[in-house]
């Protein structure tokens, strides 16, 4: 038998093997209909037909988080990653999809959910917590930045990441702060601190998401208009011009005194 051949066979094995495993696990799970089909098919093909498959989900409703919490937890184990290393070197198609593939449907599930995956928000953080890729625990921040107040009972776990020394991590963490609009004796304070981040990514996020959290967020205008200060000489305008739209949300009096125009201008996203 060629090496080909050799591996063509492990290829093979591993998807009759794991192929049998998928559906044993996945039958466990509920797996709504929709238009004859069930949810995991529209999923499946979220990149190619989206508002079929967000059309599937908010049908499905609430019974579609089961499914969606599954693919959030998909594994890559050591021998799946081999056998999809060696069939993209041989140029060979290995028949199941990376973890990324699955938490990608999963978040895209639950955007489609909205507001109605609000029940799922602390086995999202148990995931969080357990998660070891990068990836995984990523996509439970997108979620829950995404659900806003739905998720507010998430605020101590991203306060915590906050503080992570993952820069994107520490990132979508302040992000999702600001989309809270609940809690500002906590958030204000945590989005403060994030003022002196090390990465001015994350100072300028924060300084968003303080304008975000809007007039109950007072106590972070000497701070602002100290940042702001810090780097009205820069040739980079962008803080500025974020630090000023902030302030006007905040506080217009005080936008006003510091010499800013206060305009009647969208929030900057």
């Amino acid at each position: 038998m060629t090496a080909r051949k050799n591996i063509l066979a492990s290829v093979a094995l591993l998807a009759v093997v794991g192929g049998v495993a998928w559906q044993i696990f996945r039958s466990r799970v509920p797996d709504p209909i929709y238009e004859g089909k069930h949810l995991s098919y529209w999923l499946e093909r979220c990149d190619i037909q989206p508002f079929d498959a967000k059309a599937a989900v908010r049908d499905a409703g609430t019974n579609a988080i089961p499914l969606l919490l599954h693919y959030m937890q998909v594994k890559d184990f050591a021998l799946k990653r081999k056998m999809i290393a060696l069939a993209n070197k041989h140029d060979l198609e290995f028949p199941f999809a990376s973890a990324d593939y699955w938490r990608y449907r999963a978040l895209f599930g639950f955007i489609a959910l909205g507001a109605d995956g609000k029940s799922a928000v602390p086995e999202l953080m148990r995931i969080y917590e357990v998660s070891i890729p990068l990836d995984s625990g990523f996509r439970v921040l997108g979620i829950l930045d995404f659900m806003g107040p739905e998720a507010k009972e998430a605020i101590p776990l991203l306060l915590r990441v906050a503080t992570n020394s993952n820069l994107a991590y520490r990132e979508n963490a302040v992000h999702a702060l600001g989309q809270m609009h609940v809690r500002p004796e906590v958030v204000v304070p945590a989005l403060m601190n994030c003022l002196k981040d090390s990465n001015p990514y994350v100072r300028q996020q924060a300084v968003r998401s303080l304008g975000e959290v809007g007039p109950s967020a007072k106590a972070a205008v000497p701070g602002l208009r100290e940042l702001r200060q810090s780097v009205v000489h820069k040739p980079d305008l962008s803080m500025r011009e974020t630090i000023d739209k902030a302030l006007q949300k905040i506080d217009p009096i005080a936008a006003t005194n510091a010499g800013i125009a206060v305009t009647n201008a969208s929030p900057a996203q």
